[in-house]
This record gives structure tokens, C-alpha cells and sequence, in this order.
């Protein structure tokens, strides 16, 4: 089952439809057109093809007609018994702008309405004949009209002729009838026959035959759905939030995905610096500990050394003690050596056996200590 969406407030733009199953391109006329889409009653039309006059006083939306209907007159200007001008008082509230003197003075009343504030001026008006005549090609069939001036009604049907330019079908908000209107249509030849709880609906007395083929509820209760406008609206705004939030996560996640790509490659390239400075650390410290190592053994071969200086030194020491003062030689007891005419101790003499071995002793440990210490160099190379 297909959707049929209504753009009106109380769907009068499917009932109107129900009337006319067989027309195509159509012609209509809204008097109070007000918006171009939101409560509109001429917008589904539009949409099929149709065509026609949208009649609006109001400045800010006769430009908003006049761009979304460029195919349809749009007209700056409001609908009376005579031509003319007459005071609008425009509200900020949409639906509530009228000229009615009766329904200014009520609003004036109401501290609502008071306190929302309204701005007047001064709008040309002329009678529906007029424009008619002006506007409606000749042979042009009205298929509808669409009434909505805030209690103007009377004044409005009043400045037509009749006679001349007969919509077939009249569609009036009958919510608030300030002066009855409903004998002017009567002798208008113009019967009622269908009200929605808002609007009343007429058929031109010739064309009475469409009431009995009206077809609103086959073509929109059993072939298709109805559907508010503001509702689809809302729904396709969802789904275009959704598709915008989906569109945004893909970018996050692109993006995400991106940083995190970026970071793990950060990662790696840190991780292997730090890689490369624990190696050299580790070399460091090794190098530390042979260096150490080496100071140790460079440590040991000082002490080494200083002690075989000592050893050195004193040997020196010793040798120069011997060649200065020679070692005394006690008497051999009597009778050892028959003979001999010694009888206290004699000088050694330098190049006596006992000399010799004392030399030999410090050449062999001076020879042994300049080994060990060129030996301890090697090493501390």
C-alpha cells in the first residue's frame, strides 16, 4: 500500500481530491493561500500538475509562494466586496492575520493575543470578479476554490459573479462565521455536502453528479495510507539526521582508524629507538666494566711495582752499604790455618767471591723486576 501524503491541516486537500478522480492538470484558486507547503491545501495539487491563483496579503509568504509556485499567479493583495485598501493586522502566529474589524477588537481582548503583538498596514484588496476576469483564462474550468480569510468570508463571496466564474467545488473554514454567508452561496445555487469538523464543502448544483462518485475513500482509505506531511516531514528529517550522524561516525572512524594507523607506526619507530638505546646501553656497560676491570688490574700492577721499587731501592741501598763498608771477617779459630799471620779482622776485598755473589743477586731480581713490570704493561695495554 502506497502512501498518500496531505500537506493540509484537516486533510481538505484528499477530500477535495476525492471529487475530482479524473482530472489531471487541473485549475485552482486559494484565497488566504498563507504558506506554500506547511497547512496548505493547494500544495498536493501542485505537486500533480495543477495550476492556478493563490491570492495572500501577507508579504512573507507571497514571496514564499511565489518561489516554490512560479508556474501559479501569486497575488500580493486580499479579497473584499469592493476594490480597494483595508487594514491587516499581521500576528506572529500563523492562521490568525486578519481584516476583520470584529476580530481585531476580539483579540484585543484576549491578553494572549495582546501580549504576542501584531504589526498593521494597509493592503490592496479587490473583489473576486475582478481578479477573475483579470487572471482566469477564458474556458478555464475553476475545479476548486479554497476560502480561509479570518471572518471575510461574507465580503469575499459577496464581490463574485456568479453567473460568470463557478468553481465546482468550494471549500470554506467555517469555524468562526462572523456575518453567515452560507445564503449567498445557497442563492448562488451552491449545496453543501460534506463537513470535516473544520471545513465545509459545496458543489455547484450542475456539477452535484461528482458528490455521488466521490471516491476520498477508495482513493485514500483502501488504495494508499494517509500520511501527514509534518509527519513524513519529521520522519525523512530522522533520516536525514541519521544519514548525516552515519556519515559523521564513518568520518570519526575514518579518522580514528587514520590517528591510530599514525600512532602505531609512532609506536614502532619509539620502540625500536628504544631498542637501539638499550643496545647501546648495554654496550656502554659492558665497556663500563672492562674499563673497571682494567683499573683494577692497573691498581694491582702499581701496587706491584711500587713494591718491587721498594725491593729495588733497597738492594741499592744494600750494594752501596757493601762497596762502602766491607763486610768484617772473623779470625779463623787457632790451628784452622797454620800459618796464617791474620789476626783481626781484614777488608773485603770488591772482587772477593762474597762481593760477587751479592752483585749476582741484584743483577738476577733487578733483571726479574723489570720483566714483571714490562709484563704488567702489556697487560694494562
Amino acid at each position: 500500500m502506497t502512501d498518500a501524503i496531505t500537506y493540509a491541516q484537516n486533510r481538505e486537500d484528499l477530500y477535495i481530491a476525492g471529487f475530482f478522480p479524473d482530472v489531471e492538470n487541473g485549475f485552482y484558486v486559494d484565497v488566504g493561500a498563507q504558506h506554500p507547503v506547511r497547512d496548505s491545501v493547494t500544495k498536493y495539487f501542485s505537486l500533480l500538475g495543477w495550476t492556478g491563483i493563490n491570492i495572500e496579503p501577507q508579504r512573507k509568504y507571497h514571496e514564499l509562494l511565489a518561489a516554490d509556485r512560479p508556474k501559479d499567479i501569486n497575488l500580493n493583495m486580499g479579497i473584499s466586496d469592493a476594490a480597494g485598501s483595508l487594514q491587516l493586522r499581521e500576528f506572529p502566529s500563523d492562521g490568525l492575520s486578519t481584516f476583520s474589524d470584529v476580530l481585531k477588537s476580539e483579540y484585543e481582548q484576549d491578553e494572549h493575543m495582546r501580549s504576542a503583538g501584531h504589526t498593521d498596514y494597509d493592503v490592496t484588496v479587490d473583489t473576486l470578479a475582478n481578479v477573475f476576469a483579470e487572471h482566469v483564462p477564458e474556458r478555464q474550468t475553476i475545479h476548486f476554490m479554497k476560502v480561509d480569510v479570518e471572518g471575510l468570508e461574507y465580503q469575499v463571496f459577496l464581490g463574485n459573479d456568479w453567473s460568470r466564474f463557478r468553481p465546482i467545488v468550494l471549500c470554506v473554514e467555517a469555524n468562526h462565521i462572523i456575518q453567515d454567508w452560507h445564503q449567498l452561496l445557497a442563492d448562488a445555487n451552491y449545496e453543501k455536502v460534506l463537513f470535516d469538523g473544520l471545513n465545509e464543502y459545496f458543489l455547484a448544483k450542475e456539477h452535484i453528479a461528482r458528490f455521488e462518485h466521490f471516491a476520498f475513500v477508495r482513493m485514500f482509505l483502501v488504495e494508499k495510507q494517509i500520511k501527514p506531511f509534518f509527519l513524513s516531514s519529521h520522519i525523512a528529517d530522522l533520516h536525514g539526521q541519521i544519514h548525516h550522524l552515519a556519515t559523521e561516525a564513518a568520518q570519526l572512524n575514518a579518522r580514528h582508524a587514520e590517528a591510530l594507523a599514525r600512532v602505531t607506526g609512532e609506536n614502532a619507530s619509539l620502540e625500536e629507538k628504544v631498542r637501539r638505546w638499550e643496545e647501546q646501553a648495554q654496550h656502554l656497560e659492558a665497556k663500563a666494566r672492562h674499563l673497571e676491570e682494567n683499573v683494577a688490574k692497573l691498581h694491582a700492577s702499581n701496587k706491584s711495582i711500587k713494591f718491587h721499587l721498594r725491593s729495588l731501592r733497597e738492594l741499592g741501598k744494600e750494594r752501596v752499604a757493601r762497596r762502602v763498608f766491607p763486610v768484617q771477617v772473623a779470625s779463623p779459630p787457632p790451628g784452622d790455618h797454620p800459618g796464617s799471620k791474620i789476626t783481626s779482622a781484614s777488608p773485603i776485598n770488591p772482587d772477593a767471591h762474597s762481593t760477587d755473589t751479592a752483585d749476582q743477586r741484584f743483577h738476577d731480581r733487578t733483571s726479574t723486576d723489570v720483566a714483571f713490570v714490562a709484563e704488567e704493561k702489556q697487560r694494562g695495554a
